[in-house]
């Protein structure tokens, strides 16, 4: 995904947000889930970085697509599971 894309996007879930989506985005924040790596996103997005996603259901494929990926050294990766996030990178 384009950088303009990935920070139109944060600013759009950011900046509409209601009470309760807030609500969600700072809790999630606390516990340290996906709206705490929005910053982080949008930062690294705001720096002209590019952005994956790669569905990957089982371990081996995660792994897998790290392998393949890792020696381009990407800045990082993160599988995106049911009740997790797994920083890979």
């Amino acid at each position: 995904m384009p950088c303009k894309y990935v920070i139109e996007d944060i600013e759009k879930g950011i900046n509409e947000a209601n009470w309760l989506a807030r609500f969600k985005q700072n809790f999630s924040k606390t516990i340290g889930s996906e709206a705490g790596y929005w910053e982080e996103d949008l930062r690294l997005a705001r720096e002209g970085a590019g952005f994956l996603a790669v569905y990957t259901p089982t371990d081996p494929e995660a792994q897998r697509v790290l392998r393949v990926l890792q020696p381009l050294n990407p800045k990082q990766m993160r599988r995106y599971m049911k009740f997790a996030i797994e920083r890979l990178v």
